[in-house]
């Protein structure tokens, strides 16, 4: 295996335990998710730890939204998406 396979392979076991963690994070404050695990605007910046202005912002590095409302919101992030996202922000 070579050195972009096992890092590539790191990466998706990172995001995948990163989205198991933002899903918790948001069970357990009692977020609205839809059934393909998508969250609102403000729960995403909650998630993150940002301003949900400082999100707004951010959305050039790559963070795919969706025009389909959760929890009355009308834009929504899935929860796999902010976890890569916030995986490929680490710094090696």
């Amino acid at each position: 295996m070579t050195w972009s396979e096992r890092t590539r392979i790191e990466l998706d076991d990172r995001v995948e335990a990163t989205t198991r963690a933002l899903r918790a994070a948001a069970v357990e404050a009692e977020m609205a998710i839809s059934g393909d695990d998508r969250v609102g605007e403000s729960c995403a910046a909650r998630l993150l730890g940002l301003e949900r202005e400082t999100k707004k912002r951010s959305e050039g590095k790559a963070l795919p939204s969706y025009r389909v409302p959760v929890g009355g919101a009308r834009v929504s992030y899935r929860l796999c998406d902010l976890a890569a996202w916030i995986e490929q922000q680490r710094n090696f």
